[in-house]
């Protein structure tokens, strides 16, 4: 299973994933697993009530072959309105709501089964983040930790009869 109570690995060495949307990405066999140094991006100052805009993370992106499975932690008094992965395709949200990542909710979402802080990124398919300063004061670091694990794959010409679904980007 993709989204798991505690934050490991989705899968094994040796065992399969199928990275969604099939149709463009399919089947890979796990051959390698570490985890990954922590990576801290700053989305730099914002004033009082403003957003980022869509940001892209360029420090996610992994080389040809290989996948990220990051938790995102936010550090500072930030709200994370929007993952879209790629641009025109928003992530965490419903048909009339967007999911919301603060220091807050991120207490919350840890011990829910479903853990919305979690994203999965293939190669270097694009990641984009929208962060807002909620504050009625100038922030100048407004900051978001990613740890993770890193994958090595291997692509798979057929089918496997089982595999962990993985969504590496929105539907």
């Amino acid at each position: 299973m993709a989204f798991q109570p505690e934050f490991k690995p989705i899968a094994r060495v040796g065992e399969n994933v199928l990275c969604q949307p099939e149709d463009k990405y399919g089947y890979f066999k796990i051959i390698y697993i570490e985890p990954l140094p922590e990576i801290v991006h700053d989305f730099g100052p914002l004033d009082p009530d403003t957003g980022t805009g869509d940001k892209e993370i360029t420090a996610l992106y992994m080389p040809d072959g290989e996948m990220a499975q990051y938790r995102i932690i936010p550090l500072d008094d930030i709200v994370i309105t929007a993952l879209k992965q790629p641009l025109a395709k928003t992530r965490w949200s419903a048909k009339n709501v967007n999911f919301q990542l603060t220091k807050t909710s991120l207490q919350q979402v840890m011990t829910s089964p479903m853990h919305i802080a979690e994203i999965f990124v293939l190669e270097d398919e694009k990641v984009y983040f929208n962060v807002k300063n909620p504050t009625q004061y100038r922030q100048l670091k407004n900051r978001a930790k990613f740890i993770g694990f890193r994958y090595k794959l291997e692509k798979l010409t057929a089918r496997p009869s089982v595999y962990t679904v993985v969504p590496v980007e929105g539907m």
